[in-house]
């Protein structure tokens, strides 16, 4: 009797402390770059994003992704005319608690110019690249 007990106690104190750290849901906003500086190179690091590569047709650099007030990128291009974009995210422990960002917010589309890039690098985790055909120098995928 007393094992049964315990266990429904174990059981309502668990559910109580799951369903009272579920994390609120963050607000994202869509965002966009295009680049106004020439970029012979694109680099975009990120995490649990689904990206999509395809042409630009007036060879600048388009993005398209979302962000919030705790996940934003840092999108700069250099002197050199390297486009870096990477992930920076000022979450909390508890703010991982309750899953993934939305399925429509974990979506990167990258147009990039035919023929005017010199590489491409791009990193994510647990989601698909998907890449039209490009002529570029070097692909890092």
């Amino acid at each position: 009797m007393k094992k049964t007990v315990c266990l429904a106690i174990s059981w309502l104190l668990t559910a109580a402390i799951i369903t009272g750290c579920t994390a609120k849901e963050e607000d994202y906003e869509a965002c966009s770059y295009t680049s106004g500086e020439t970029v012979n190179s694109v680099s975009i690091d990120v995490r649990d994003r689904i990206i999509e590569v395809s042409l630009s047709e007036d060879g600048k650099v388009h993005i398209d992704y979302f962000e919030s007030d705790k996940e934003r990128y840092d999108i700069s291009v250099s002197d050199g005319g390297a486009l870096t974009m990477t992930a920076v995210n000022s979450k909390e422990w508890s703010d991982y608690i309750g899953g993934k960002a939305p399925s429509g917010t974990r979506k990167i589309a990258l147009k990039a110019p035919d023929e005017a890039l010199d590489s491409l690098s791009i990193f994510t985790t647990n989601e698909n690249i998907a890449l039209v055909p490009l002529n570029v120098g070097h692909i890092t995928l």
